[in-house]
């Protein structure tokens, strides 16, 4: 068999180009965010230039001219500047003064936007503002008794505590009845802005008569839901259900008694109804945790979320935790899979996922984020606080496991007054009844949490340890990039929450035999008291990667915690042999690839440096090789749609012979069966420190020929401000070339190698200008 081998050498990039390619289509959330709407954060080493009403500096207001802002203003104006950094547990406190949102009115997509605002060094990050979903599935309406507060042993709990009226609930959702019997006797009222409505702010909150609590969604201190249409599913009195489960008044003979008991609630209604579906819409979601936590909320609840990561988002949890000392729990998912789902997933949520009658998981998310379990699931007497004081039967939802759990925080705080909210989260774990070893659960072994929660146990064992592992990190010594035949270490700190830990040993394990083999695998802190902390920098624990590990392959290690009386478990999951290496050496920064992109992976910006000249921000958009010989044979590597397969990592060839820094990799596809073998070359010293160069070899091992092939590089590219850029092309060099009409900044792809050049760009701008017009 013959093996037919052809070459390419690019310089830079492309030869098909995009410049300033805008468009409404969304490109990189996996959830629905608001349109023309964008949340940016003010690098606290700026915050001089920070404003109710705007920023003070030249470069980004300039920005705002250019995609038309309409609106600018913080996101919580009344929100106090932390007076130090850390709190007492040595936790960062979050300033949420430097958190802006604003709206804009040009045609421009939203992703595009936030790079280009990325560009400003002022920002520290720049986000949609994503809309979330509350998590639910109902059926119909019964008086009847209910079966979660037996199985959670809240009967026996009360005997000892039924919690304390100075612990406040907050309910982060659709809104509450305001009428219903069962619900307003709980309500934790605000006294110092008494009714009757003044209409004046009594007690200096910014909010006008924010009595019983307030509607976030119309602005208003009317939290009440919003009339329910059976005819849309989103549309249903899901706020009036959570707070039951919370916080029904107990003893007053209505529907049910919320596990919080004699704990208030506060109604934060987050939703905004569509004027043109009706739909009910989540738009306030982050901004109720905050509410929630300015007002004195000890724990805030939160039955809704979505699939993507935020830093935003983050900060608004840490603020609740550290500034605020506010416990978040919040509903692990119901989709059912191992899905990553936020808030629930990110630091410091108490993640809950759902029951049944039998304590076996029902049709929620379960993964190693998951915290503890609850009551979720309908058994024919699963039952909620409805509209006239009536009772709804529900039938599953992490929606209501997780409110269930909130009032038995509400019932820990009250108990243990002095507990920062981790404590409370932890003394609900380490008390769960396990529930991992029933059959049906097995195959969610360590991915339900500490098990089921048991209140009667929470109130009365206080003598558990819980010890975690926190501030971690993965060093490679090398240059971290996790990936087979690496011996690598992981540090950070162990943390006891509880009781006094004794004679406590920690054991590394994973059950990924094939990928990963333990070296270093035990540390032994010995005793750590309440709070008390111990580092392994001078004994990381220790493991390799195996040579078979797959490409993008996600690493579970197990961590093993006994002690005197004690024993647990905590999970780390981390991605090994991501198939790309940054090149540096001169005045380009780009990231080079095995899956035919460069820059980023896909459209990813945590994977990649993108493509930077002199450290500046990203010029780049997403880049890659396309080829085929059909209209049915095109395989592209573009919108996170990648038809080509790693082969090998990328590897820094240090032995180089052609230029400064040469890194070589090898991709496959199955359309057309090609091999291709990608070289990159940089030089570090003038005339060469200005550009990269990228080979292409492309294998043919079929025997069979291919004909009318052709490949050529594709991009796009974002010059600083994208909505200034313009494309032209230079044949006689066979060169395309995007530019900055503006500050002239230039960026070129020319082909190196003899024969013909074909050039395609799209150029947003009336006529097309050097390209061909986006319509």
């Amino acid at each position: 068999m013959k093996t037919k081998i052809y070459y390419v050498k690019s310089l830079l990039i492309l030869l098909f180009s995009i410049s300033n390619l805008l468009s409404t289509a969304q490109l990189i959330s996996k959830d629905k965010y608001l349109e023309k709407t964008v949340i940016i954060k003010i690098k606290n080493a700026n915050k001089s230039i920070c404003i109710n009403d705007g920023i003070i500096e030249q470069s980004l207001n300039k920005i705002f001219n250019d995609i038309e802002v309409s609106a600018i203003k913080k996101k919580f104006p009344h929100s106090k500047i932390p007076e130090k950094k850390f709190n007492e547990y040595g936790m960062p406190l979050i300033d949420l003064s430097l958190i802006y949102e604003i709206k804009y009115n040009g045609d421009y997509a939203v992703e595009k936007v936030i790079r280009y605002l990325s560009c400003s060094p002022v920002i520290e990050y720049a986000e949609p503002h994503y809309l979330h979903k509350p998590l639910y599935v109902p059926d119909d309406a019964n008086n009847a008794s209910t079966y979660h507060l037996s199985n959670i042993h809240a009967y026996e709990a009360w005997d000892i505590s039924k919690g304390s009226s100075d612990i406040v609930i907050g309910i982060t959702d659709t809104g509450t009845e305001l009428d219903n019997d069962d619900l307003s006797g709980n309500i934790a009222y605000n006294n110092n802005d008494p009714f009757p409505f003044n209409g004046l702010d009594d007690d200096n909150d910014g909010f006008i008569d924010n009595y019983r609590g307030w509607d976030l969604g119309s602005n208003d201190n009317t939290p009440q839901i919003d009339e329910y249409n059976p005819l849309l599913a989103s549309n249903i009195p899901h706020g009036v259900w959570v707070s039951g489960f919370s916080s029904a008044t107990p003893d007053n003979g209505i529907c049910i008694a919320g596990t919080g008991y004699f704990c208030k609630y506060l109604p934060v209604k987050i939703s905004t109804k569509d004027p043109y579906s009706n739909y009910t819409l989540l738009t306030m979601a982050y901004e109720g945790i905050v509410y929630a936590a300015d007002h004195g909320c000890s724990i805030i609840n939160c039955s809704w979320g979505g699939n993507s990561y935020s830093m935003y988002e983050q900060d608004i949890i840490n603020y609740a935790t550290f500034n605020c000392n506010a416990l978040v729990v919040a509903a692990a998912g119901n989709d059912p899979n191992t899905n990553l789902f936020y808030p629930a997933s990110y630091n410091n949520v108490l993640s809950v996922t759902g029951t049944d009658a039998n304590d076996i998981k029902c049709n929620t998310n379960y993964n190693y984020f998951v915290d503890i379990t609850a009551p979720g699931c309908s058994a024919g007497n699963f039952y909620s606080t409805y509209q006239e004081n009536s009772c709804a039967q529900m039938f599953f939802g992490s929606s209501f496991a997780s409110p269930i759990v909130a009032g038995c925080a509400g019932i820990v705080k009250s108990v243990f007054p002095s507990y920062s909210p981790l404590q409370i989260a932890e003394q609900l774990i380490v008390t769960a009844d396990i529930i991992d070893t029933i059959q049906e659960n097995l195959p969610y072994a360590g991915m339900l949490g500490g098990g089921r929660v048991n209140l009667y146990k929470a109130i009365t064992e206080d003598w558990h340890p819980s010890v975690k592992f926190i501030n971690y990190y993965f060093d490679d010594n090398n240059d971290s990039i996790l990936q087979s035949g690496d011996i690598i270490e992981l540090k950070g700190t162990y943390i006891n929450y509880l009781f006094e830990a004794e004679s406590l040993n920690v054991n590394l394990t994973s059950q990924q035999t094939s990928y990963v083999q333990i070296m270093n695998w035990d540390n032994h802190p010995g005793t750590l008291a309440t709070l008390q902390t111990y580092s392994n920098q001078a004994d990381p624990l220790t493991f390799k990667i195996k040579p078979a590990t797959p490409f993008n392959q996600t690493i579970i290690l197990k961590l093993n915690f006994t002690g005197y009386y004690y024993q647990s478990v905590q999970y780390v999951q981390f991605e090994v042999n991501v198939p790309i290496i940054d090149v540096d050496t001169n005045k380009i920064s780009t990231s080079v690839t095995t899956d035919g992109t460069f820059g980023y992976i896909g459209i990813n910006l945590d994977k990649g440096l993108g493509f930077k000249y002199k450290g500046c921000t990203s010029l780049l958009y997403e880049g890659g090789l396309m080829f085929g010989n059909s209209i049915w044979t095109i395989a592209n590597c573009f919108r996170n749609n990648n038809d080509f397969h790693p082969v090998s990592m990328p590897v820094h060839n240090q032995s180089s012979q052609i230029s400064d820094f040469d890194v070589t990799g090898l991709f496959t596809e199955y359309l057309l069966n090609l091999k291709v073998i990608q070289n990159t070359y940089a030089w570090d010293a003038p005339p060469d420190e200005d550009y990269v160069i990228f080979e292409y070899l492309f294998i043919n091992p079929s025997g069979d020929t291919i004909r009318n092939f052709y490949a050529a590089l594709c991009s796009d590219w974002d010059v600083l401000n994208p909505f200034e850029n313009k494309i032209n092309y230079d044949a006689p060099n066979k060169m395309s070339y995007i530019y900055n009409s503006v500050n002239g900044i230039h960026v070129g792809v020319k082909l190196l190698t003899a024969g013909n050049v074909r050039h395609f760009a799209i150029d947003n701008i009336p006529g097309g200008g050097g390209g061909n017009g986006i319509d």
